[in-house]
């Protein structure tokens, strides 16, 4: 009796081994995905009409903070001690609105981000386990985010192309996709911006 249990278990493990090891797994290029909808273009332009907008009045301010410090350096001499303290406190405060508006833009880009990419994001993720229930898939991994990814089968079944006739979206050639890629780090154009 022993003997059967012990043989029955060892089947049962051979079994469950085997059918944990037969699972389904798929594969998606989120970021094509996200770059090929026409949301993520509108709301890629909405976020850029916003990091101008910031810039410009960031510019501004710097304007009025050299003006006043070149003023301030020019007079510096011919100023009584009290006018002088009181032209330094300006400066000072103005360096301090500067500092705040950076960190307010920044922050406003972030939520604006969150704000119009979130449902785009939930929507791929929602048409992804829709096609992987359809292709019998237990898995889809994001080969392009995927850092721990060391080796992938190209016969795994790829989701990007249904996920994006799914959604109506268009593919874009390879080249585009990394160029316009959707990133998370707009606010620092916010702060550092290197055209104008």
């Amino acid at each position: 009796m022993r003997k059967k249990n012990l043989l029955f278990l060892i089947v049962l493990c051979v079994c469950s081994a085997f059918s944990a090891s037969a699972q389904k797994v798929g594969r998606i290029d989120f970021q094509a995905v996200m770059i090929s909808l026409p949301e993520t273009d509108s709301a890629q332009v909405k976020i850029q009409a916003l990091i101008k907008d910031l810039q410009e009045q960031m510019e501004e301010m710097r304007v009025e903070f050299n003006n006043k410090l070149s003023d301030f350096q020019q007079k510096q001499s011919t100023l009584t001690p009290a006018i002088s303290e009181v032209k330094q406190k300006e400066l000072s405060d103005l360096s301090t609105r500067m500092q705040e508006m950076e960190t307010r833009a920044q922050s406003d880009v972030n939520a604006m981000q969150v704000q119009l990419f979130q449902p785009i994001i939930d929507k791929i993720k929602e048409a992804t386990a829709k096609a992987a229930k359809v292709q019998g898939l237990t898995m889809v991994l994001d080969t392009e985010t995927s850092q721990s990814l060391v080796y992938i089968d190209e016969t795994t079944t790829d989701l990007t192309d249904v996920v994006i006739k799914a959604l109506g979206g268009t593919r874009k050639p390879e080249n585009e996709t990394t160029n316009n890629a959707v990133t998370n780090n707009a606010a620092t154009n916010v702060v550092n911006p290197t055209t104008k």
